[in-house]
């Protein structure tokens, strides 16, 4: 588990994974403790490092609806089937303009 800088209401957060590339990466969606299903998640290009090898990045925008402490967002995808959860990110909601 991690402990992230807090998010605000009122303007999207983002969320934003890179993914190595070892195989068809798919079924790319995070979990947050807010929703009761889990959220698609976009790919939004790649980034190729010096070593050759290539990371997809998947990027979502979510607004939260109101504030709220301790809240928990994880990814969950698949490489050529098998599937992989990410540790999961823990964090507090604020009104941005309190």
């Amino acid at each position: 588990m991690r402990n992230v800088e807090d998010t605000y209401t009122n303007i999207p957060t983002i969320f934003e994974i890179k993914i190595r590339e070892h195989g068809w990466i798919h079924d790319v969606h995070l979990h947050l403790s807010t929703e009761a299903e889990p959220i698609p998640v976009e790919w939004k290009g790649y980034v190729r490092y010096k070593d050759g090898h290539r990371s997809s990045i998947f990027r979502l925008h979510y607004t939260f609806k109101n504030a709220m402490s301790k809240q928990e967002a994880v990814f969950h995808y698949f490489i050529e089937g098998i599937e992989h959860v990410c540790e999961s990110i823990v964090f507090d909601v604020y009104e941005l303009y309190e």
